[in-house]
């Protein structure tokens, strides 16, 4: 953790506990019920349920998959890939383990075999989860033209 995700997490509970505080106050104040301590115990109430907030909200996102999607043998981070060539496509990745992929779009990953020839492996949800493609995805999903690479030459 770093020094502005640190004072992040510091600052976002006390703004919490002194937006609840102050809409207490507000409330008494109309009412005509305030009482001296009531600012004190709506924003320690403010304060936790804002940082209870956080946690829930790093949870969900620890649930979300990462950016960066999994290869057949089970890597998923950015540090197991490295930049690789193929002959007709661009944007091609290899794994540690030897698998060659590409990256077409931020949705498609498409496995790429020995001869460069590209077939859908993964597709990402609109929530950002990857899945493996189906059959039939993987039968009617083209290569975006896009990474194909038009500077190669005829096989």
């Amino acid at each position: 953790m770093n020094l502005v995700e640190l004072l992040f997490v510091m600052a976002v509970p006390f703004a919490g506990a002194f937006i609840v505080a102050g809409i207490a106050s507000a409330i008494a104040a109309v009412t005509g019920t305030y009482t001296q301590g009531l600012p004190g115990r709506a924003g320690t109430i403010g304060g936790g349920a804002t940082f209870v907030a956080l946690l829930v909200w790093r949870w969900w996102f620890r649930k979300m998959d990462r950016l960066w999607p999994t290869c057949r043998c089970g890597n998923s981070d950015l540090l197991d890939f490295e930049p690789a060539s193929a002959r007709k496509l661009a944007n091609i990745w290899k794994c540690n383990s030897g698998n060659r992929y590409c990256y077409a779009t931020s949705r498609l990953w498409f496995e790429v075999d020995e001869q460069d020839v590209a077939r859908l492996f993964m597709k990402r949800s609109f929530l950002g989860h990857w899945r493996e493609a189906t059959e039939q995805e993987v039968l009617n999903q083209p290569v975006p033209e896009r990474v194909l690479n038009r500077r190669a030459s005829p096989p």
